[in-house]
């Protein structure tokens, strides 16, 4: 697999995804790094989907967590504000979690 970058709706920020493994049937499990803003350093793996604001502001990342005592994963849903450096967690759930969109106030719309 090959490492893959996500731009901002203005090309002046990015989040970098390096493939790390996948989830059995699933996508991918990738090492996020941020270009053009901090990322809060709290996030670990993350899934494939990236979700940008359309003003640039907010993105969304969901975090791969695994239990090794129950043999499963869960998934954090990260609301990422680009100009505070700061994540909200939005969802917390037992499968991955996906966005349709983000409003330029940072509302989270699920699919």
């Amino acid at each position: 697999m090959t490492d893959f970058k996500v731009n901002s709706p203005d090309s002046n920020k990015a989040v970098e995804l390096r493939y790390l493994s996948e989830l059995h049937f699933g996508p991918m499990i990738c090492f996020a790094t941020s270009i053009g803003f901090k990322l809060p350093q709290h996030i670990g793996e993350v899934l494939e989907f990236v979700n940008w604001s359309p003003n640039a502001q907010f993105l969304t990342l969901c975090e791969v967590t695994y239990d090794t005592k129950s043999d499963l994963h869960s998934f954090i849903l990260w609301l990422i504000d680009t100009e505070q450096s700061v994540a909200k967690e939005c969802s917390r759930s037992g499968s991955p979690l996906r966005v349709k969109e983000i409003t330029n106030a940072g509302d989270v719309i699920f699919s």
